[in-house]
């Protein structure tokens, strides 16, 4: 698998438990994508910004945010539905 490279193996050590959700209301498949950007997007002002000069450099820059994400468990800044990508 060509991402695999990207992502740790302890991802896939053990299962993924559900951990307990503080939402007030219940999430079903046609509400999902609305309902994860309304959680992620708290700040209704934040964006995900990729700055790059060329192709590999965004990559790399995406790269770290991912790898920020990983580190701090947190993944709201790739959930956000402002995205901007420069080169």
């Amino acid at each position: 698998m060509q991402g695999s490279r990207f992502l740790p193996a302890e991802l896939w050590a053990t299962d993924w438990i559900n951990p307990p959700s503080t939402l007030s209301r219940s999430i079903n498949l046609e509400t999902l994508e609305q309902t994860v950007y309304e959680c992620a997007a708290g700040q209704a002002e934040d964006q995900l910004l990729i700055v790059g000069q060329d192709l590999p450099s965004l990559v790399f820059a995406f790269e770290e945010v991912i790898s920020d994400c990983l580190s701090s468990g947190d993944f709201t800044q790739l959930l956000l539905p402002q995205r901007t990508i420069q080169m």
